[in-house]
């Protein structure tokens, strides 16, 4: 019908303010917009919402989408989704806040809403930007243990934790992970050519040149071929060279 028509127009102008273009201004104007809309029509949906969050949170407005998401959970005539979670988890997974991301996924959970890998995925990352690799996998391992087939652990999980792993210094860590993933446990998971970039950044120079012969040795194969790339050698290069740093110290 008409409104629905300009509710698309509406949700155009909104979605433009978590554009560049506004950049820190933009939540304001979507704010602004959105309680005209409540007020004189059309009545905002999912969608509308959805984009103030974005805008919000995007611009570093986390208080204020959080409180947003309250009045929006507390109206009898909006249905929760994970559409209306998604800005807000991917904000606080790249700002490494993992405790307010962990509430998210609780709250989501109060909603009857599906957890699956990917909001799974972003905790794991939010843990890994705040440097807690042990909380990461240990979370990865109850992932593993799911039995739920919409939280199973996919190459993103293992990725990003062998990441965090690399990024603490954890070299045994990450050597034990990387070997878990070549084993046989999940058959559409293998290392790909970032788990052994990540692994090379943090790993003895030994083991990174052999890493990298390793990776060439896959050229043999029809299935699983891992091509060294640029990001391989200079995370190679740097580790020998803090390497003879360490020596002569």
């Amino acid at each position: 019908g008409k409104d629905a028509i300009t509710v698309q127009v509406y949700n155009v102008v909104l979605a433009s303010f978590s554009g560049e273009k506004y950049n820190s201004n933009g939540w304001h104007h979507a704010i602004s917009l959105l309680q005209r809309m409540k007020r004189h029509g059309p009545q905002p949906n999912e969608q509308s919402f959805s984009y103030v969050l974005q805008s919000c949170a995007g611009s570093g407005q986390l208080k204020v989408a959080l409180s947003l998401l309250d009045e929006v959970r507390q109206s009898s005539s909006m249905e929760m989704t994970s559409k209306l979670y998604l800005p807000l988890l991917k904000v606080c997974a790249k700002a490494g806040h993992s405790d307010v991301l962990w509430s998210l996924i609780n709250t989501m959970k109060d909603d009857c809403i599906q957890i699956t890998t990917m909001q799974l995925n972003l905790y794991l990352q939010s843990l890994a930007k705040a440097g807690l690799h042990i909380k990461a996998l240990g979370v990865l391992r109850g992932m593993i243990k799911q039995s739920d087939p919409m939280q199973l652990p996919d190459l993103i999980s293992f990725n990003t934790v062998l990441s965090a792993c690399a990024n603490s210094n954890d070299y045994e860590a990450a050597q034990a992970l990387f070997d878990q993933m070549k084993g046989e446990v999940f058959d559409n998971i293998r290392p790909d050519v970032v788990s052994f970039n990540t692994l090379i950044s943090c790993a003895p120079p030994q083991v990174g040149l052999d890493l990298i012969y390793e990776m060439r040795l896959t050229r043999r194969n029809r299935e699983g071929v891992v091509v060294p790339t640029g990001v391989t050698f200079v995370n190679s290069i740097k580790q020998c060279r803090e390497y003879v740093k360490e020596e002569l110290d």
